[in-house]
Formats: C-alpha cells, structure tokens, sequence
C-alpha cells in the first residue's frame, strides 16, 4: 500500500505537473525530510529498545541473586 501511494505521489509530481507549484515541491522536501529522518532515528530507538531489554533481563538476574544469597544465609543459619 505504502508503495503505492508513493508512486501515486511522483506521477502527480512528474505527469501532471504539480512539480510546478511552489508549495508542492516545498510539501515534499517536507515530506522527504521527515522520511529521511525517523529512517536514519530508527536505528537509535532499537539500540535504546535492546538497551532497556538488557535491563529488564539484568534486573531479573539480580533478582534471583539475592534469592539465592537469601537461601545460602538460611542455609548457614541452621545448625546440623
């Protein structure tokens, strides 16, 4: 679907002249600028989407950690 409308867009850019008007060319530099920049900003939010997933699987390890270290202290605690 997206391709479609793009290529929409440039025959009416290119074919029927719209190229011509001022505020359309000024519309699609917009456009094109937008595109260009949340394409090249994508990258940094799954870096930042796997970062905050280390996170959460790191927080778990430590969690189990101390879970550990609580059964270990029980554990010394008992006399046999």
């Amino acid at each position: 679907m997206q391709h479609c409308v793009a290529h929409s867009l440039h025959l009416l850019k290119t074919v029927d002249s719209l190229w011509r008007i001022e505020e359309i060319k000024d519309l699609t530099q917009n456009c094109r600028d937008i595109v260009t920049t949340l394409h090249f900003k994508s990258d940094l939010l799954d870096d930042e989407a796997t970062a905050v997933a280390n996170l959460a699987q790191l927080a778990e390890i430590q969690a189990k950690i101390s879970e550990v270290n609580g059964v270990v202290e029980t554990d010394d605690q008992i006399n046999i």
